[in-house]
């Protein structure tokens, strides 16, 4: 019996100590900001001064509606940084208006954003490609019903160079086009 028990306790504390965590608030955490305009941070436990990995989210306190509190943001951090897709979510009064989709690399905004809207239902409303935290190239605009409404093409350093713009109407058709669309897409 004292064997078995010999056997079995590693393999039971293994276990234990390898499920996951439970998402915790970023206000558990110290925040140290590496760069103000990227709005990049990283974060670290309180009692260890250690980066943090895992789950986290955060909340805003909402004073003149019903619910006190509503979920702002989710995410995961690896190594203190924010990794993976996060999500981001608006409210108005106690219903949810819109939300995004983030997509972070080592801390840093790099891929598309995805922006939905909730009116009626859950549609997509813009897509904006990032790269190093800054926008840069297509970025389009929908209409509730799936037609584009713009696409605007940005380059040069940190995308500040609007190269061309196009606009749609509703059932889809191109209405106007401004700049140099032979550029690169």
């Amino acid at each position: 019996m004292k064997k078995l028990i010999t056997l079995l306790l590693p393999l039971l504390m293994s276990v234990a100590c390898s499920q996951p965590k439970e998402p915790i608030d970023l206000k558990e955490l110290n925040e140290k900001e590496i760069n103000p305009d990227l709005d990049l941070s990283e974060y670290f436990t309180k009692d260890t001064n250690e980066p943090y990995s895992g789950d986290v989210y955060s909340i805003e306190k909402r004073k003149s509606y019903g619910t006190n509190y509503m979920k702002k943001w989710e995410g995961k951090l690896v190594d203190g940084r924010k990794h993976g897709t996060w999500y981001k979510y608006s409210y108005e009064e106690d219903s949810l208006t819109s939300s995004q989709e983030w997509p972070f690399q080592n801390g840093n905004v790099n891929g598309v954003i995805k922006s939905y809207n909730y009116y009626p239902e859950k549609t997509l409303w813009s897509e904006t490609n990032m790269k190093d935290g800054e926008e840069y190239g297509l970025q389009i605009m929908y209409y509730n019903n799936g037609q584009k409404r713009s696409e605007e093409f940005k380059e040069g350093e940190y995308g500040r160079v609007t190269r061309w713009r196009k606009y749609y109407n509703e059932n889809g058709s191109l209405e106007s086009v401004s700049g140099d669309t032979t550029l690169k897409q």
